[in-house]
């Protein structure tokens, strides 16, 4: 009989990025909108002369977008290591182990 080799048990953090769970900070957009810098959040620009325009920076809206630094512009937040694995994580892992670990029943020879 040979060793079998266990997988290690899951956690939440090994899932692949598209199944972790969307940024709350940005809704999973990966960008925010922030107050333009250049107009103060108002969308007007005044000239010297006193003339109002709208802002180029923001198009006269008061704000722009900007990536999330919760997320870093991913829209999803990774999971922490000791994060319980979901049910199908789980289920694989069961899997996994089952193929390791069954004994061949019928002798090869």
């Amino acid at each position: 009989m040979e060793n079998a080799e266990i997988p290690d048990y899951p956690t939440k953090a090994d899932l692949d990025e598209f199944d972790w769970d969307d940024c709350s900070k940005c809704s999973g957009d990966g960008l925010r909108d922030v107050g333009c810098a250049d107009c103060q959040g108002t969308g007007v620009i005044n000239s010297l002369e006193g003339d109002e325009s709208d802002c180029n920076t923001c198009g006269g809206d008061g704000t722009v977008e900007e990536e999330c630094d919760e997320c870093d512009g991913t829209g999803k937040i990774k999971p922490s290591e000791d994060e319980e694995p979901t049910e199908e994580q789980i289920g694989d892992w069961q899997s996994e182990v089952e193929d390791a670990t069954t004994i061949v029943d019928e002798s090869p020879v």
